[in-house]
This record gives C-alpha cells, sequence and structure tokens, in this order.
C-alpha cells in the first residue's frame, strides 16, 4: 500500500489578482502549472496545444499532471497521470451522472474512493 506524504502547494498571483503560477512540491513528485491571463482582461489565454480539448471542448491533458479520459456524456472516465507514480484513476457515475466511486490504481495497488451527495463517504 502507498503511503501517504506531505506536500506544499504555492499559489503566485499576478497585480490583479488572478493566479498565476501553482506549483506543487512532494518527495514522490514536483509539478508547475503556469497560467497565462491576458493582458486587457481577466481570462487565461489559449495554450499553443491545439490538441488540449476534444471536440465537445473536455480538456485532454494537465500539464505536469496527466491525461484525461471523457465518457460519451462528458464525465471524467479516467485520469492517467504522467509523474512517476504510475497512477490511474477511474471514475464511476450513477444513472443521474454524479459520482459514486473512484478507483485508484498505483502499480498493484488499488484504493478506492466513495461519495454520497457529492460528498467522500470512504476512502
Amino acid at each position: 500500500m502507498s503511503s501517504i506524504e506531505f506536500y506544499r502547494q504555492t499559489y503566485t498571483y499576478d497585480t490583479g489578482n488572478n493566479l498565476s503560477n501553482l506549483s506543487h512540491q512532494a518527495n514522490s513528485s514536483t509539478w508547475q502549472q503556469t497560467l497565462i491571463i491576458h493582458p486587457n482582461n481577466n481570462r487565461g489565454t489559449e495554450n499553443n496545444n491545439q490538441n488540449n480539448f476534444d471536440a465537445n471542448g473536455n480538456l485532454l491533458n494537465l500539464d505536469n499532471i496527466g491525461n484525461l479520459d471523457w465518457h460519451y456524456n462528458n464525465t471524467l472516465n479516467q485520469l492517467t497521470k504522467t509523474d512517476k507514480s504510475n497512477t490511474t484513476e477511474y471514475y464511476i457515475y450513477d444513472y443521474q451522472g454524479n459520482r459514486v466511486r473512484t478507483v485508484i490504481e498505483s502499480n498493484t495497488i488499488f484504493k478506492n474512493k466513495r461519495y454520497k451527495y457529492g460528498k467522500i463517504i470512504s476512502f
């Protein structure tokens, strides 16, 4: 079973109080996400990677985190992390589209999260 570890997240904001940088530091992985805000408003600018979204507008990857796969109804199917943790998370939904379970696979270890009314009830 993998262990829980401490981590530190640092947030940086621009002069307009918009999030501009997120830094995550832990023993198992360290990554940084930079957000570029348009100079004339508070909107994020487009990413240069044209393949970041599918035809329905679903995000396909998060820099330094992993790849996202979506169900036909635009609910998240799985997240495959690209760090050294070798982790894939699978998401299960009820007939109304509410997430009811997450299965986390890391190497050969499986963990489950169960949800009720949008809250985690077991892990």
